[in-house]
């Protein structure tokens, strides 16, 4: 949930899975992806974390966000540095991985945390990084996660179809930056390092996007009206008034 608050009056709580565009709610792609099949993997990980499933889940969604969010600021040409909001070691070496490969490859950075469209499906998203490597033009999602499931792959496809519908440059390669991988160092024809991995899809655009199209269509079922949730609440409270 992201809030926002009125001075003096009161707190308003938006709900992020869904984005306005145009005087329409579009639901993020990665709110639809949640209606994509998790797999063996993830009903493992729910049986053996029991009833602390919803708190890890969290504790690494938050972990993400300070990794994404420090990226960010490197990506604009800003200086970050350890402190008392980026202070774990996982998180800080996830952005020197970052910062490696920035210089190995020699990153020219188009725009970075870009919200993108598809009016066409009815979705939207921010996109991490479009970005140029050897004179192609890259799109990145960066994942601070123990591994890149299908989801990804999916999700970067979806930003693809919005960015280039949206009549920007076209993309030439997109892959999922992955801040955790169990590489050892460079290998020959692949984009990674110590720790880190450039990963692209096995499968072609046009099958990710109909995979993607399909879930949809399951999550437009359990969802048939895009409609966000906005909790307002007051921003003092006292009991003699």
């Amino acid at each position: 949930m992201r809030k926002f608050i009125e001075k003096d009056s009161q707190i308003n709580w938006l709900d992020e899975r869904y984005y306005f565009i145009k005087n329409e709610y579009y639901p993020s792609a990665t709110f639809i992806l949640q209606s994509y099949p998790k797999g063996a993997a993830f009903a493992e990980f729910l049986k053996m974390a029991g009833l602390q499933a919803k708190y890890i889940a969290n504790k690494a969604a938050e972990a993400g966000t300070r990794v994404h969010k420090a990226i960010e600021y490197l990506s604009i040409g800003m200086e970050i540095t350890w402190d008392d909001k980026i202070n774990n070691e996982e998180e800080w070496a996830a952005i020197c991985k970052f910062k490696e490969f920035y210089d190995i490859h020699k990153v020219k950075v188009i725009t970075t945390e870009v919200i993108v469209y598809s009016e066409k499906y009815k979705y939207a998203g921010t996109v991490d990084l479009i970005c140029e490597i050897d004179g192609e033009t890259w799109l990145i999602d960066h994942k601070f996660a123990k591994g890149v499931y299908a989801s990804g792959y999916l999700q970067i496809a979806a930003y693809k179809n919005a960015w280039q519908e949206m009549g920007n440059k076209s993309i030439d390669r997109v892959g999922v930056l992955w801040l955790k991988a169990l590489t050892r160092g460079p290998a020959k024809d692949k984009i990674q390092g110590m720790g880190w991995q450039l990963k692209e899809p096995e499968k072609d655009f046009e099958h990710l996007m109909s995979i993607f199209i399909a879930t949809q269509k399951l999550h437009n079922e359990e969802y048939p009206e895009a409609k966000p949730k906005n909790r307002v609440y007051p921003n003092k409270l006292n009991l003699n008034k």
